[in-house]
C-alpha cells in the first residue's frame, strides 16, 4: 500500500515548497532525505517571493534538487533549478540570476 500524504494547508498569500532528486523527481524532504511518509515534506512561507529566494538559495547549495513552488490550492506555479552557474525558473530561458549577479 503506499503512503499518503496531505497538501500542506495554507493561508491566501502563502506558498509551500516542496523537493524533488533533480533526475528521478523522487519526492525529499527539506532535509535532502527521501520522503518516507513520516516527516513534513514542504517548508511554508508567507509569500510567493519569500519562497523563490528560499529556493533559489536552496537550489544553489543542492544542486542535485529541483524546488516546485507551490500556492494555497496546491497549484504549480514555479520549478526552480540550478544548472551551470545560474537558477532558473519553469522554462531554461527563464533565467533566475547568475553567480556573477546573485
Amino acid at each position: 500500500m503506499k503512503e499518503k500524504f496531505e497538501l500542506p494547508k495554507l493561508d491566501n498569500n502563502q506558498c509551500s515548497v516542496t523537493f524533488a532528486e533533480l533526475n528521478a523527481g523522487i519526492l525529499l524532504t527539506p532535509d535532502g532525505e527521501r520522503y518516507v511518509g513520516k516527516v513534513k515534506y514542504y517548508r511554508t512561507f508567507d509569500s510567493e517571493a519569500e519562497a523563490s529566494a528560499f529556493a533559489k538559495e536552496y537550489v544553489k547549495h543542492n544542486p542535485l534538487v529541483e524546488c516546485s513552488i507551490r500556492d494555497k490550492d496546491g497549484r504549480h506555479i514555479k520549478m526552480v533549478v540550478y544548472e551551470k552557474g545560474a537558477v532558473y525558473g519553469n522554462k531554461s530561458e527563464d533565467q533566475i540570476s547568475t553567480e556573477d549577479n546573485q
